[in-house]
């Protein structure tokens, strides 16, 4: 990934069937602006799943009309990056629907807290 990122921690990350989604964003603390989401979908033996897909769809807590896609490109094995703009000094979540070679495709969800 080459860049810093926020430290991974248990909030970050969301179990799937046979794996999990961890994510990483930068800067390590939120703030309006410019920001740098990586997702990676692994599988239980932590190696990224290259079977992934994803896609993304960012809004403010609570508000999902307010919200817009996020686009995800794969930059390794189960490893995908975004560069988005957050807008507002609020709460955003970030719904992510991955898609996986003989898995049901999933739905996880990361609340991002913004630093005003």
């Amino acid at each position: 990934m080459g860049r810093p990122l926020c430290p991974l921690n248990p909030d970050h990350q969301r179990a799937l069937e046979k794996g999990f989604v961890a994510l990483l964003h930068d800067p390590a603390v939120l703030r309006s602006g410019s920001s740098s989401l990586d997702i990676s979908v692994n599988k239980l033996s932590g190696l990224g799943d290259s079977s992934a897909s994803i896609s993304g769809f960012l809004y403010p807590m609570g508000k999902t009309d307010k919200g817009r896609p996020v686009s995800f490109s794969q930059i390794g094995p189960g490893l995908f990056s975004a560069d988005t703009a957050i807008g507002r000094d609020c709460p955003y979540e970030l719904a992510v629907r991955v898609m996986r070679s003989g898995m049901p495709t999933s739905v996880v969800y990361f609340q991002l807290p913004i630093a005003k």
